[in-house]
């Protein structure tokens, strides 16, 4: 995947993050049109990402990689930063649900 097409769909995946919260908080009059349009524009972006993201990694396999070998080293890469990221997620929650989060 080249580089520049891949941030350009990370960044339409962000806009639709970013133009949802205004939808989900009420916002109405001509805002609220322009974030739903918005919004919809940048939706090619997800299926797109996944599309070429799952091109990029047929291409990149080689023949003679079995399927259990691939997924081990795709989990020994992702695994540890998510459980990190989980982790880190639940306790900082925890802290502030129990006030002691400055």
């Amino acid at each position: 995947m080249q580089g520049g097409l891949h941030w350009e769909l990370v960044e339409c995946v962000v806009i639709i993050h970013i133009s949802a919260q205004p939808i989900n908080a009420g916002v109405t009059g001509p805002m609220e049109v322009f974030y739903v349009i918005l919004n919809q524009v940048t939706r090619f972006a997800v299926p797109a990402f996944l599309l070429l993201s799952g091109m990029g990694l047929t291409i990149s396999g080689s023949g003679e990689v079995s399927y259990f070998r691939f997924f081990k080293k795709r989990l020994s890469k992702i695994l540890p930063l998510y459980l990190f990221l989980w982790h880190l997620f639940v306790t900082c929650d925890g802290a502030v649900a129990l006030g002691v989060w400055l």
